[in-house]
């Protein structure tokens, strides 16, 4: 996130807001994973769990969607935990394997720990879409071989796991795309701040020349 003072102030007006309860306001149990951890009460958790309940289950009016738009103007971190399809359907995914709450669980709790690692919680702009889409890329990768595998275990015919193993393919290789260009925005992006750097020195010596000689 940014450090800018400003920004800073304006996104501690609202504080952290408390997700809502499953199948109310929380589309899939991940909503909160970005919203400000500190703040004072200009929206209080109780506040934006009950205006999520009822914009998500189209029970809001006018005044609410006015009040949600100044929620989400005033801290952006509220509508990208709300509001990232790819999230949504990753969530719904996980709540509809054919699994133990100790693998749905775990799942969940290794994308936030990627997420950590990757520094979502600061990114801004491109290089956080680019993060959202190697956790999205990778979470569909462990899909794609659960079924290829599953396919091959259970002898379906050769044209089904004929598939699934394409699929498995297209799967592997758009996270390895995601994951270098990810990548290689992070490099460009150190690039232009040192070659920024680097003419401000130069633009500071320079200066500093000149006024000697003027003197």
């Amino acid at each position: 996130m940014s450090d800018d003072p400003g920004v800073k102030g304006r996104r501690e007006k609202v504080g952290r807001g408390a997700p809502p309860k499953r199948g109310s306001g929380d589309p899939g149990g991940e909503g909160d994973r970005n919203l400000p951890a500190k703040g004072g009460m200009a929206v209080d958790p109780k506040e934006l769990a009950e205006l999520t309940t009822r914009l998500s289950t189209r029970k809001a009016n006018q005044g609410d969607v006015d009040r949600y738009r100044e929620v989400c103007d005033e801290v952006p971190e509220v509508a990208w935990g709300f509001g990232v399809l790819t999230s949504l359907k990753r969530t719904t995914a996980i709540q509809n394997l054919h699994a133990s709450d100790l693998v749905k669980e775990s799942l969940k709790a290794n994308i936030k720990e990627l997420e950590r690692q990757m520094g979502a919680a600061r990114a801004t702009g491109v290089e956080r879409i680019l993060i959202e889409n190697v956790i999205t890329s990778w979470f569909s990768l462990q899909i794609a071989e659960n079924k290829s595998e599953a396919a091959v275990d259970q002898n379906k015919p050769i044209a089904v796991i004929d598939l699934y193993g394409r699929r498995l393919d297209s799967a592997h290789l758009r996270f390895s795309r995601a994951v270098s260009s990810l990548s290689q925005f992070r490099r460009v992006s150190v690039q232009i701040q040192i070659n920024i750097a680097e003419k401000q020195v130069i633009a500071q010596t320079v200066g500093r020349g000149h006024s000697g000689g003027a003197k």
